[in-house]
């Protein structure tokens, strides 16, 4: 066959098929562009949206670091030099507790003295004045400043009580400081419970020499991190480099598990993925019918020698002329969309301060990047059509029926989608939140009843409760006590660590067995480290937590504490005769079928320690065993392992009042605004850091934020896969519909009218969305289940689900119809002689 190389003619070739096909231009240039316009925007949107959250949740201490080496100044240094660190910042901490300032009630506020790389590193920002230069000066975040209720002027005095010294000599010291500076808190996230107030290093050693022996914490930037491990490696680096430099320990925010990571990242890879196929489908379909409707002028063109090569010369350049207009275009609009719609989502979110645009030439690349992939991939089959055929083949070529599975799958995993996310989002119940994490209308709760504290334990006034019993709002005020035994505190290399409050107890019979089956578990010990359970187990004296709780809260502690065995007698438990146990394996990984585990009806002979020397034994019956706690923790026993009633453990303990740990509080209506600050004032005005307050109006107010951000980011993410879906949808028909224009110009000759034709095609359609709808119904309702059922949300509405499975189906109808109309207005623009006489 004669072969034509005249390069200029194939220009030309190119230039006149190209202006032949102004319609095809313009519907592959929109798929183009709109194609890469959903890719880039969700690069954009996603890739903000990830970091932002990712910065919310690592919004921890050293916020820039990887994590945290304890060590001295030499160790810090020592860092410095190696290679495998960027950079390595000290914040000393000046006290060994928090700030004591009664404003400060219910806050852990921290005096640091950090190196001045440490701010840049850190994103520690200045909004005013400039950071402290001596012991004197400090500087404070701008929502430590509201919650002062401070006017920011640079060069106002704040007097803060630190506590100076260590150990049993720490005093409370009243120190006058010069504010020059405010900066904006990177740790909003936990700005309620946690902040930092910023001095200069030479305020250790002028006020607080007793800290420069301590090991403080260095923050650490690591350069040596493997990116396809996302940062589950980060534990071992930073033991690597601690074991180099000398240091005393480590710390991270990160996880060590590539299973969480995976989950976290999985959901954004594949909705990636998801775009690039549904582009795919999108383009193919463009293309597929350009060469169709071309096929038999292909055909003439390698009768007169134009080689394979030479054709998919004269069609890419057509594509690549197409494709650069389109994603010019569609990397254009999709960044300025995902940029208008990232910050728009995030401002209304709890993550609006965290909020970056991501870097312009990184979306580009990636914009341009995936959408020229999916163009070149979306036309590469038509390309491959057009090449290969025979001029006998092209001459009686008919388009084949595509298979529309995926169209099936894309259109029902957008209504699945859309429904999940109407579930979540807006089944989302603030009141069951509210009644979820909240036992009281409000509670005081000391720390150390479950945590360990950093300071000698502080008890909780005995007048407290009254007081709070006398506002005219309050119902009912109910104690709770947790015994303590003395000494309280472990020596660590950073000083005495106050352990969180515990008894000494002797045990016998059933409960004895299980603690020394605990004891010499090896799997326990893994669990929860060495904690002495061994030692305990040969003087068969126990540290466990001791509760006193009045009988008649039992019932509702017990519902909200978790799965319980046994039914309590109440009159049992008041008389003291009773006791309710939950174990130590607070994980439960032992779980409760060993032979030796505690049953109720079992006999309990318990001795108890107090601080006096006194030892009293009690023969009790074992009432109710925990066989899983609560996630949510509401609940006082929680946090106990011997139950008794408040009665019998105040015979127990004579000094009984000095170990409050807890007072439960009930009002007349849900607690507002106002009445929660009477109950902080009171709390505040013990000047006890240690005391933490929770209510329903904290509760209630942080959920609705979470609500409002779970509602924007469903309804952002259910409506670009419904564009998607839809797209694919009404270009799967339409393609469908082109693909049989012959067989429907000759169903017309033959005598179908335009109503017959309008019946026809609105049947075809709704039998095709058939089986989305059947497919987004059912895995609809089984994903709104599953999903609804996690801790983030508050369980599955029926009704609510009922509601959007019709509104999702209206929609469908109405796409249907619409597309039915138009298919038919457009195939009869021409006669049907036109239409019979064109090439298919």
């Amino acid at each position: 066959m004669f072969q034509n190389t005249n390069k200029e003619v194939l220009k030309e070739l190119a230039k006149d098929n190209y202006t032949s096909h102004k319609s095809r231009n313009r519907i592959a240039i929109l798929a183009i562009a709109l194609t890469t316009l959903l890719i880039t925007a969700v690069w954009t949107v996603g890739i903000s949206m990830i970091s932002t959250i990712s910065n919310y949740g690592e919004s921890a201490p050293g916020p820039g670091c990887e994590g945290n080496i304890n060590g001295t100044e030499e160790t810090r240094d020592k860092l410095k030099e190696l290679p495998q660190i960027q950079w390595a910042d000290m914040a000393r901490e000046c006290s060994r507790a928090g700030l004591h300032n009664q404003e400060f009630s219910g806050m852990d506020v921290r005096l640091l003295a950090p190196d001045e790389s440490y701010f840049e590193h850190n994103f520690v920002e200045l909004t005013e004045g400039r950071f402290a230069q001596n012991a004197d000066e400090i500087v404070i975040s701008d929502t430590m400043a509201e919650h002062l209720g401070l006017e920011r002027i640079v060069g106002s005095q704040l007097e803060l009580l630190v506590m100076l010294g260590t150990d049993e000599e720490m005093a409370e010291t009243p120190i006058t400081f010069t504010v020059t500076g405010y900066y904006k808190n990177p740790l909003i996230n936990i700005s309620e419970i946690y902040d930092e107030i910023y001095t200069a290093p030479e305020f250790i050693g002028q006020y607080n020499p007793a800290m420069e022996k301590i090991p403080q914490k260095i923050y650490v930037k690591l350069n040596n991190l493997n990116p396809l491990l996302l940062k589950t490696d980060v534990m071992d680096k930073l033991q690597e480099a601690c074991d180099l430099a000398g240091g005393t320990g480590i710390g991270t925010k990160n996880t060590n598990s590539m299973s969480n990571m995976l989950l976290s990242v999985g959901p954004a890879v594949l909705f990636v993925l998801f775009i690039i196929l549904s582009g795919y489908f999108l383009i193919y379909n463009v293309f597929y019918i350009s060469v169709s409707s071309d096929i038999r002028w292909f055909g003439m063109m390698k009768t007169i020698g134009t080689t394979a090569r030479q054709l998919k010369t004269v069609l890419m350049q057509q594509i690549r002329r197409l494709a650069v207009i389109g994603i010019l275009i569609g990397i254009v609009l999709g960044y300025i969309v995902g940029n208008l719609i990232g910050p728009g989502v995030m401002a209304q979110t709890m993550y609006a301060m965290f909020y970056k645009a991501p870097n312009v030439l990184v979306i580009f690349i990636l914009g341009a990047g995936f959408s020229w992939f999916t163009v070149y991939i979306s036309a590469l089959k038509s390309l491959k059509l057009a090449c290969r055929i025979s001029p006998v083949e092209a001459a009686r070529f008919a388009p084949k029926k595509k298979k529309n599975l995926f169209t099936i799958l894309s259109f029902a995993l957008s209504g699945m989608i859309f429904l999940v996310s109407c579930n979540a989002a807006l089944g989302f119940s603030v009141d069951h939140m509210v009644e979820r994490y909240n036992m009281n209308d409000a509670r005081i709760i000391h720390e150390g009843s479950g945590w360990s504290l950093e300071e000698p334990y502080k008890p909780v006034s005995a007048e407290l409760p009254d007081k709070i019993a006398d506002l005219p709002f309050v119902t009912d005020v109910n104690v709770v006590y947790q015994a303590r035994m003395m000494p309280d505190y472990v020596e660590t290399t950073v000083g005495r660590l106050y352990l969180p409050s515990q008894a000494e107890v002797s045990l016998d019979g059933p409960l004895k067995n299980e603690m020394e089956f605990f004891a010499n578990s090896d799997k326990f010990m893994s669990t929860y480290g060495d904690t002495g359970l061994q030692e305990q187990a040969k003087n068969n004296r126990w540290g466990l937590s001791v509760q006193g709780i009045p009988a008649e809260l039992i019932q509702q502690e017990l519902a909200c504490a978790g799965a319980f065995e046994g039914t309590v007698d109440v009159d049992k438990f008041a008389a003291g005769e009773g006791v309710i146990w939950l174990a130590p394996d607070s994980q439960e990984v032992m779980g409760r079928d060993f032979k030796d585990s505690v049953h109720p009806g079992d006999a309990a002979i318990i001795g108890f320690y107090d601080n006096q020397g006194n030892y009293s034994e009690k023969e009790m019956t074992v009432l109710a065993v925990c066989e899983k706690r609560s996630m949510f923790g509401t609940s006082d026993i929680s946090v106990g392992n011997i139950i008794l009633s408040d009665t019998l453990f105040k015979k127990l303990y004579p000094d009984y009042d000095q170990w409050i740990s807890d007072i439960q509080i009930d009002t007349e209506e849900e607690i507002t605004e106002e009445q929660n600050q009477q109950i902080n004032s009171l709390m505040a005005a013990e000047y006890n850091s240690q005391l933490k307050m929770e209510s329903r109006y904290m509760t209630r107010v942080q959920m609705e934020t979470q609500k409002q951000t779970f509602q924007l980011i469903g309804f952002l993410l259910a409506g670009l896969l419904g564009i998607i879906g839809v797209s694919n949808l009404v270009n799967t028909i339409t393609s469908d519909v082109f693909s049989r224009k012959i067989e429907l110009a000759a169903m017309q000759s033959i005598g179908m009218t335009k109503r017959q034709l309008w019946a026809m095609l609105l049947k075809d359609t709704l039998k095709f969305m058939r089986v989305s709808v059947v497919l987004m119904l059912l895995s609809g309702s089984i994903m709104s289940y599953l999903v609804t059922q996690h801790a983030l949300f508050t369980g599955f509405n029926p009704g609510l689900f009922l509601t959007s499975a019709a509104v999702l189906m209206l929609l469908v109808i109405i796409i249907c119809i619409f597309m039915t109309w138009l298919l038919v207005k457009v195939l009869n623009k021409k006669s049907i002689v036109e239409r019979l006489r064109e090439i298919e």
